[in-house]
């Protein structure tokens, strides 16, 4: 299995005062560049933020979340709704990682279907169902390079408020309908983790 981890180092005199949060992701690529992008972009200092990436399922992700727990401030667990394919299959353990993200105290940003999804927010809203395949072809669409390979943070991170606005709007959509989190196509609470980052990058500045 793939991991991929990077710790900051603390600055003197900063490592009592700051607040530590640690990512543990699904997507070894994608997600890896977004969420480092953003520690790039506002220079998180001391180890704020630590991100790893597993390529597993989310009861997996949230194992690692809380296994990290401990150590940091707060511990998020990023994972998707659907599981890889184009069959729009939700993950078998999608319950049991959201059950006990709630039960350990690691916080959670989902999508349904995918992360994707909440790349493709940043240019354009989304209302009606879509699968993987489907948003992976209109993110294709939109202008930020994405690919097989990844994608240009550059072209994407300057439309992240427009993302979160839409996201909120789907978020309150749903919760309307009061539909189980497998149910809900499309969401994603991702934004919620975003808005915590950017909150730190307040703190700090």
């Amino acid at each position: 299995m793939a991991r991929n981890s990077r710790r900051l180092s603390r600055r003197p005199g900063t490592a009592d005062e700051a607040e530590t949060i640690a990512i543990v992701c699904e997507g070894e690529k994608t997600e890896d560049i977004y969420f480092n992008g953003i520690r790039r972009e506002f220079r998180l200092a001391t180890a704020r933020l630590r991100v790893v990436t597993l390529g597993a399922d989310p009861l997996r992700v949230v194992q690692e979340a809380e296994a990290l727990r401990p150590e940091y401030d707060n511990a998020w667990a990023v994972f998707d709704v659907e599981a890889p394919g184009a069959h729009a299959i939700p993950h078998a353990r999608l319950n049991q990682a959201v059950e006990r993200a709630a039960r350990v105290g690691v916080q959670c940003a989902i999508s349904n279907p995918c992360f994707e999804l909440w790349l493709l927010l940043h240019f354009s809203s989304q209302t009606a169902f879509v699968n993987n395949e489907a948003v992976r072809a209109k993110i294709k669409k939109c202008p930020c390079g994405y690919s097989d390979k990844g994608f240009d943070f550059a072209k994407v991170w300057p439309h992240h408020q427009q993302a979160m606005q839409n996201a909120a709007a789907l978020h309150v959509r749903q919760q309307s309908n009061n539909r189980a989190i497998g149910d809900r196509n499309p969401w994603t609470s991702v934004h919620e983790l975003v808005g915590k980052l950017l909150e730190l990058s307040k703190r700090q500045g």
